[in-house]
């Protein structure tokens, strides 16, 4: 029964937190800026992913089925902007400086707050 239980766990995590795009930057700035910065982009996520549901829940379907330059004009920004990632993506292509830590970071996360030591 433990066992049962245990397998369903799991595979429900493996379902509902995959390690998507979001995830990994919260996890990248995490480890170089800290756990605020880390908070603060997955909060920015959850707020924008809001958003989209707010606009699909408004209609947004219909509008782009019904006006015929919408649908080409998002697959083109869409495009361009993974272009841009990826031409980032390439050794020695990113900004420089792009993800630095804070100035006086020591490079350490400090310890949860519920463990009783900071």
């Amino acid at each position: 029964m433990i066992a049962a239980l245990l397998s369903a766990l799991l595979l429900g995590l493996s379902v509902a937190a995959p390690i998507g795009p979001v995830n990994l930057a919260v996890i990248r700035t995490g480890l170089v800026r800290g756990p605020r910065a880390a908070w603060l982009v997955g909060l920015g996520a959850a707020v924008v992913d809001t958003g989209y549901l707010l606009l699909t829940y408004a209609g947004v379907a219909p509008l782009l089925l019904r006006v015929r330059w919408v649908a080409p004009l998002l697959a083109l920004a869409g495009s361009l902007i993974l272009v841009r990632m990826a031409w980032g993506a390439l050794p020695g292509r990113g900004a420089p400086g792009e993800c630095a830590p804070p100035a006086g970071w020591q490079g350490r996360v400090p310890a949860p707050s519920w463990t009783g030591s900071a």
